[in-house]
């Protein structure tokens, strides 16, 4: 799938593919903030989530439980806010989510040993030209790929276009998500929401 500067397209796009879907925060990428009635007082939970009437009117309160693949209720959190950033809750649509960063630091100053912490790539059946040239890694994309290699695949992710990388700018990092879509039978329903709601 590919990147998109509209965050509201975005999440109507993962959405589709059956991934539960939850606005976060621009600056901070956590779930947006609960309405006041959900809010805790004095460090006490208002209610349950499960028993929250804002999850049933719509609302975005109690953050990944509030997640949905229904295209009404994002749109109407994007029409709310429309700088959220979209979030992947990642049990219920049953994925696993790589988190990537892409701050330009330093390299470690032994390639061998820092690359990818707990692996000694000297000592690793891969050519050292492959991983030894400080060139080859710009960031944790490209670190990625090396462990794909090592592990017996040619790149982090397949091919085909169903497998594409997901790309999406946060305000500190630009992170490339290989993520492998869920099963083509149903979405599976949130914690909060029944199977076809919306």
């Amino acid at each position: 799938m590919p990147a998109s500067s509209d965050p509201a397209r975005l999440a109507l796009g993962l959405a589709a593919l059956g991934w539960h879907i939850l606005p976060l925060s621009p600056v901070s990428k956590r779930p947006l903030a609960n309405c006041p009635a959900c809010r805790p007082q004095h460090g006490i939970p208002a209610h349950l989530a499960h028993a929250c009437p804002c999850l049933a009117a719509g609302g975005w309160c109690h953050g990944v439980r509030a997640a949905t693949t229904g295209p009404g209720r994002i749109t109407t959190w994007w029409r709310r806010e429309r700088r959220a950033v979209p979030g992947v809750a990642a049990g219920p649509s049953g994925l696993v989510l790589v988190d990537i960063a892409a701050h330009g630091d330093q390299l470690p100053p032994r390639l061998a040993t820092g690359l990818l912490p707990g692996i000694d790539l000297a000592a690793e059946p891969i050519p050292r030209d492959v991983w030894d040239d400080p060139g080859r890694f710009r960031d944790g994309r490209d670190t990625l790929t090396l462990l794909a290699r090592l592990r017996g695949g040619a790149d982090s992710w397949p091919g085909g276009p169903e497998h594409q990388p997901v790309t999406a700018a946060t305000p500190s990092v630009v992170c490339t998500c290989g993520i492998r879509p869920p099963p083509p039978t149903s979405a599976r329903p949130s914690p909060t929401q029944p199977a076809g709601a919306a």
